[in-house]
């Protein structure tokens, strides 16, 4: 599968409902727990007034939570102009909306429009993108500073799930597929960029890496 077939996808998978579904949890309960520890660690390195550029945004989670102690502005970017559409009603209700841009596509395909920012986050996003070292590569060298992500755990009982996930979309015709990448080749890869590893932070089933130039 191309990433644009996968794009196609993203737009469906993430559309109106599941929106929807994620700013009523938000509202409820507050950032998952992944992106709770992604905002643990970025406010561990005492940034402020800066700026954030957060790829596959979702409904606007680590901007709206950042503005209330370490950004003044934000580039938000998602394929899914459903939850872009969520982000940007919710920063109209907390009068952000000014402070934030907007951008719908495929990350990758914006990267040389797309400025550098002091903090660059990717909270479940490498795991749904097909090429990931090119999604890495073309995100990371937008990062001054910080560069954030989460990735599912590479371990068995998560390759099992996503794996039966993934055989549930194929059997309904959904192109739409998760992977479990290396943490290592990442690892890897960012080094030989510069970056060097500040911290991991895990759950059951997730880990959040903080890079720094």
């Amino acid at each position: 599968m191309n990433c644009c077939e996968h794009c196609d996808a993203t737009e469906e998978v993430f559309g109106p409902e599941k929106a929807s579904r994620d700013l009523k949890r938000y509202a409820q309960k507050g950032p998952d727990k992944t992106t709770e520890l992604m905002l643990s660690s970025i406010r561990k390195t005492k940034l402020k007034d800066a700026q954030l550029l957060d790829i596959g945004g979702g409904i606007g989670v680590l901007h709206h939570e950042l503005f209330k102690d370490t950004i003044i502005r934000a580039i938000h970017v998602d394929a899914s102009s459903a939850f872009i559409g969520v982000a940007r009603e919710q920063d109209q209700v907390h009068g952000k909306e000014a402070q934030v841009d907007y951008i719908h596509g495929d990350v990758v395909d914006l990267s040389s429009s797309l400025p550098t920012s002091q903090i660059v986050t990717l909270d479940r996003v490498i795991c749904c993108y097909p090429d990931w070292e090119n999604l890495v590569k073309v995100t990371a060298e937008k990062a001054e500073d910080i560069y954030i992500f989460s990735i599912p755990r590479d371990r068995w009982f998560v390759k099992m799930v996503i794996g039966l996930e993934n055989l549930y979309r194929r059997i309904k015709g959904d192109a739409f597929r998760a992977f479990v990448h290396s943490s290592d080749e990442l690892n890897r890869l960012l080094g030989e960029m510069g970056f060097k590893q500040l911290s991991v932070d895990a759950t059951l089933s997730w880990q959040v890496f903080t890079f720094t130039r």
